[in-house]
């Protein structure tokens, strides 16, 4: 009985092989897949991993993404995508969709654009885009094939949870008309990417800023109230400091309702016209008279 059975399953098991040799070239390779997560889940990691992957290949590697560190990896800006494209049998990889193709930017998305991602299978290009959140132009969204879910496990590894989209038809209804929706659901575990990110994370800088910004201008509350030292005696810095303190709280009061003009000027001695702003130096010289 038992030979019988393992007979059985392998002549299936021979059959599935048979049929999915036979079959392959129907199956569309050049797909759009979707990964999103939190920061530090993984997503440049497993795109770094991708990238890798499909070079050993002999694939061509797009990527927009400046911190990816991979000889043989090709940079350009993600503008020209959509008048220009990639070649025949390529990775596309962007980064921070939601920022670049953000929904609620959708009057600015080029139709050259949205004729690339509805004719990318012909294209022969398989593209991977990433954001925190699937927050792209709906132009994308209904054409991505695949999501993955990336989240960080035990700090050093990232697991890609791979989502089917599975379209469903949902009946009339009296709140609504008969439509075609999407559900999603988990793929099976087998279907899912593990990558273990320290083999990964010398091949790019997950801390690179694409545009660096200058510094918040700030003022210390009380750093330039006085300059003198503040007193060797208990009582007299105390006092020294309730000073100066005062002085900050009430310096920084009078600049903010001056400049907003919620109230009328009234800084004493100074000689000003239509409601001009004075200078720092003027509302500092002028402050000791609040302060009596």
């Amino acid at each position: 009985m038992m030979i019988f059975f393992l007979k059985l399953f392998g002549g299936f098991f021979s059959l599935v092989l048979i049929w999915h040799f036979l079959t392959r070239k129907y199956v569309n390779p050049y797909k759009l897949y979707f990964i999103f997560g939190k920061k530090g889940a993984g997503k440049t990691t497993y795109e770094t991993k991708l990238a890798c992957k499909y070079l050993k290949k002999g694939w061509n590697v797009y990527t927009d993404l400046p911190e990816l560190y991979v000889p043989g990896i090709r940079f350009f800006p993600y503008e020209q995508l959509g008048d220009f494209v990639p070649e025949e049998h390529s990775l596309l990889i962007l980064g921070e969709a939601g920022i670049k193709f953000d929904a609620r930017h959708f009057k600015d998305f080029k139709p050259s654009l949205r004729d690339f991602f509805a004719f990318q299978r012909k294209y022969k290009v398989i593209c991977y885009m990433d954001s925190q959140t699937f927050d792209v132009d709906k132009k994308i969204r209904d054409r991505t094939d695949a999501m993955f879910l990336q989240v960080n496990f035990l700090r050093v590894f990232s697991i890609g949870k791979r989502i089917i989209k599975k379209i469903t038809l949902v009946e009339a209804t009296s709140q609504g008309e008969s439509r075609i929706a999407e559900n999603l659901v988990f793929a099976p575990i087998w279907m899912w990417t593990f990558t273990y990110i320290p083999a990964w994370a010398g091949k790019f800088d997950s801390n690179a800023v694409i545009d660096r910004k200058p510094y918040l201008d700030y003022t210390v509350v009380g750093a330039d109230a006085f300059s003198a030292p503040i007193p060797d005696d208990p009582a007299e810095a105390l006092a020294e400091l309730n000073a100066r303190n005062r002085w900050a709280a009430a310096s920084n009061s009078l600049r903010s309702r001056f400049r907003h003009k919620s109230v009328s000027p009234v800084l004493d001695g100074l000689d000003y016209e239509d409601r001009e702003i004075p200078s720092d130096e003027d509302l500092d010289r002028n402050l000791p008279e609040f302060l009596r």
